[in-house]
């Protein structure tokens, strides 16, 4: 009984080897070319989110600071001078991503690409004016007061 389990385990395993290597061995390139493709994404939306950051910050350092002194008496900005700031916004990001990330994105978003980059916006300036970290955690009985 003992040889006849043997004489047929040889066979099968010849049979059988070829077959789990084949698959193990696509498997393996499977991971591979997906965690490759992720860390490629990843490291694309990484300089999408500090382009928008800096378009962010720099439209509030030029445009928003040159136009405070225009503001209405309850000094909000209109929704002419909003727009103008959003499209500038969007425009400094796009200049400042490299061609190959650009079309990158395209390639991703197509025509939703400008209404991605601006939810970016929106969050970025959600971001620029919240306060800092520092002030956002109020432990009763040791609130600081503003000097």
């Amino acid at each position: 009984m003992e040889t006849l389990a043997v004489s047929l385990a040889v066979p099968l395993a010849k049979v059988m080897l070829p077959i789990l290597l084949t698959w193990a061995t696509a498997r393996w390139d499977s991971f591979w070319k997906t965690k490759t493709k992720n860390e490629k994404l990843l490291g694309l939306l990484t300089r999408v989110d500090d382009a928008v950051a800096t378009a962010v910050k720099a439209v509030q350092q030029t445009y928003l600071d040159a136009i405070e002194r225009g503001l209405k008496d309850d000094g909000r900005l209109s929704e002419k001078e909003k727009k103008e700031a959003f499209e500038l916004a969007l425009a400094t990001a796009k200049a400042q991503l490299p061609p190959e990330v650009l079309a990158g994105l395209e390639a991703l978003y197509g025509h939703r690409l400008d209404s991605f980059l601006g939810a970016k916006i929106e969050a970025a300036v959600r971001d620029l004016k919240r306060p800092a970290m520092r002030d956002a955690f109020v432990v009763p009985g040791l609130t600081r007061q503003p000097t």
